[in-house]
């Protein structure tokens, strides 16, 4: 058995719908953030489809214990990011926090373990404290995309002290759907000093 199918099989692995820079899903993931002059790319590496074995290995890795599958998904993405020499330079990786109670539940944040095995062929450090999701909210897969935008209003805050003025940060989350969630972070970003953001998913969904 190869090394990494431990966590996933060769066959699942070959088969992952890549998003391409040019793609409409990927053109459409980047239009989501259009109002936010601060955030300068978006990229999700992979096509999301209801029933597609992207959607299993994200159901794999957030309700099934699937922590080290997010980390080598991570590191996958990373070396491929890599090699094609187009990965953004930024100075922290961030991760999209989980309220505590949930992090409690699941045990692990699955976008800080995804994050982490990006940041190792970016070589960038990842921070997982920067973002602090203060208030717990319900899954928001059944609301409208006004209502996410809505529930997510005061749900972040970054690290009392924090100035990011002249930082560049790589935003990191699991799936982009409306873009409410990373919203929220990258309003809380902007009025912390950050003024380049750059996006990364592992997933999107058209």
């Amino acid at each position: 058995m190869a090394g990494s199918e431990r966590h996933i099989c060769t066959t699942c692995l070959l088969s992952l719908p890549w998003l391409h820079n040019h793609s409409l899903v990927g053109a459409e993931a980047a239009g989501k953030f259009a109002a936010f002059h601060e955030v300068m790319s978006v990229h999700p590496f992979f096509e999301y489809h209801t029933k597609g074995i992207v959607q299993a290995l994200l159901k794999e890795i957030k309700y099934k214990g699937g922590s080290e599958l997010s980390r080598f998904l991570g590191s996958h993405c990373g070396e491929t990011w890599h090699v094609s020499g187009c990965p953004p330079k930024v100075d922290l990786v961030v991760p999209v926090p989980l309220h505590r109670r949930k992090l409690r539940q699941r045990g692990y944040n699955q976008s800080e373990l995804f994050a982490e095995g990006l940041s190792g062929p970016l070589s960038t450090p990842v921070d997982g404290t920067l973002l602090r999701r203060e208030v717990y909210t319900l899954s928001q897969t059944k609301k409208k995309k006004e209502e996410r935008i809505a529930a997510m209003q005061h749900v972040f805050s970054v690290r009392a002290g924090v100035n990011l003025a002249g930082v560049g940060v790589l935003l990191v989350d699991d799936v982009l759907t409306t873009g409410a969630t990373l919203e929220g972070c990258v309003e809380v970003l902007v009025q912390a000093g950050c003024r380049e953001i750059h996006i990364s998913t592992i997933a999107a969904a058209p």
